[in-house]
């Protein structure tokens, strides 16, 4: 049996009263943030049902949420570019919507996923804090402010071709590939 640190008792305690009575279930994304700081997405055996047995929620479903939120992590970790979208009212009020919609259409993917080749992996932020130059969108540790549709979508064509780039570096072309054989016309 562990003994949860006092300071985390207290953090899990806090974040499990701001819930009213019927939503204490809501809770468990707050717990589950408060868990992952302190131990990662891998806590030590034992600690998840002592802290769903405090906050009086379902272990299991404590468990299942990190094991999920573990995949997401592991899809954004192996991906070449993370793409944060601001979702906050000033970028939604100024034309997020709209970003986010043409990047889900020309990526295939919504918040939370990776693209299949793993070149890109798309998330919401809540917030990325530059609100005077809404929309903002964040490749890597890279800003786009005053963001628009066509040229996120510009620069999201860039950063596939060098990615494609760089794959194709190792690789020998054959010049002549563009030669129909003919033989076989």
């Amino acid at each position: 049996m562990h003994d949860i640190p006092p300071e985390l008792t207290a953090l899990i305690k806090e974040a499990f009263a701001k819930y009213p009575k019927g939503f204490k279930g809501a809770a468990r994304h707050e717990i589950k943030r408060i868990v992952e700081k302190k131990w990662g997405a891998t806590p030590p055996f034992g600690i998840i049902e002592e802290i769903a047995e405090m906050a009086a929620l379902d272990s299991h479903e404590l468990k299942v949420l990190l094991k999920k939120d573990g995949k997401q992590h592991r899809e954004e970790r192996f991906a070449h570019c993370t793409l944060s979208i601001c979702t906050g009212l000033c970028c939604q009020l100024r034309g997020g919507q709209n970003i986010q919609k043409s990047i889900e259409s020309w990526l295939g993917v919504f918040p939370g996923q990776a693209t299949i080749d793993h070149t890109f992996y798309l998330r919401s932020s809540p917030c990325l804090h530059h609100c005077h130059k809404a929309p903002v969108i964040r490749s890597n540790e890279e800003l786009v402010l005053d963001a628009q549709p066509s040229t996120v979508l510009y620069m999201l064509q860039k950063k596939a071709e060098s990615r494609r780039d760089r794959q194709d570096e190792g690789r020998v072309h054959n010049p002549y590939s563009f030669i129909k054989d003919k033989g076989n016309d």
